[in-house]
């Protein structure tokens, strides 16, 4: 395998384990409260990335945490507020709503890393939009005011979402993937172990052996191993490049929920899964990975 299909290779397990841990949770919200799932994603998470750095030997810094702050914005806020989000609508809606992370990510890379989109990344970014607008598409859901309070909720996510991509595609210069990733989980995890200690009420727990495995499988797919591989995609290619396979993560959802949640695709949302996978080709066909 090519250098320059390395960095393809990485991000699309990484969105693949997104879609797989977000179909999970999905089906986990039905048997605890929103907070509760996500804490116990993110101690996984944080466990096991914790667990490889010490079998790698990882170098472990006294100034880790600032290189984590980015942790606030994801997990913290953008899965913090997505969730909640997720817990009020159908999974395939919230993944079409985080896929304006997309083109908030090239927006917001033109300013902050100096990374002007060309023509064709720009093209090829709203064609993947446009596909994932189509693929999860859905007529019979009404806009009330507490599923418009949980759009707003994720769309507020993915801005947070963008944002951590774009730092960390900056800090990715100076700090590699496992130790940037490590410290942003710990960082977020305890952001939001602190919003879920504030919270929570004195109770005891109901989730069984089964769930609370479940919750921490779904933490590793969510958040320690996708967030890895995103971050070597991160680290040897551009925020351009890697923003535009976050539409698999839809995609991917989409097809994974009907197979499991029961949801089924129209033609014309096929339509629109032809689109993601055309954008995504021809990405792999004409972006070279920036150099490390």
């Amino acid at each position: 395998m090519t250098f320059g299909a390395t960095p393809l290779l990485y991000g699309v397990l990484a969105c693949l384990s997104w879609a797989c841990g977000s179909v999970l949770t999905k089906a986990l919200l039905s048997q605890a409260d929103p907070l509760t799932v996500l804490s116990g994603q993110l101690t996984a998470s944080v466990v096991g990335l914790w667990t490889i750095s010490l079998a790698r030997k990882s170098k472990i810094r006294l100034d880790e945490w600032r290189i984590g702050l980015p942790g606030i914005f994801q997990p913290g806020l953008a899965y913090g507020l997505s969730i909640i989000g997720l817990a009020q609508l159908p999974v395939t809606l919230e993944a079409m709503i985080f896929a304006i992370e997309t083109p908030l990510i090239l927006l917001l890379a033109w300013p902050l890393l100096g990374e002007r989109p060309t023509g064709l990344l720009a093209a090829l970014g709203l064609l993947a939009f446009a596909g994932v607008l189509i693929l999860t598409w859905r007529p019979e859901i009404a806009v009330t005011s507490g599923e418009g309070f949980a759009v707003s909720l994720i769309v507020s996510a993915a801005l947070f979402a963008a944002l951590y991509s774009v730092i960390v595609r900056r800090m990715s210069a100076d700090v590699d993937a496992l130790r940037l990733t490590r410290a942003s989980q710990t960082i977020g995890w305890l952001a939001v172990l602190i919003v879920w200690w504030a919270m929570q009420k004195p109770q005891p727990s109901e989730l069984g052996v089964i769930d609370a495995t479940l919750i921490a499988g779904s933490g590793l797919l969510l958040n320690a191993i996708p967030f890895f591989l995103y971050g070597l995609v991160l680290e040897r290619a551009s925020a351009g490049f890697a923003a535009l396979l976050l539409p698999l993560v839809p995609l991917m959802t989409a097809a994974i929920a009907s197979g499991v949640l029961g949801e089924t695709l129209s033609s014309l949302q096929w339509l629109g899964a032809l689109l993601v996978l055309s954008s995504v080709a021809a990405l792999s066909l004409t972006t070279k990975p920036a150099p490390r």
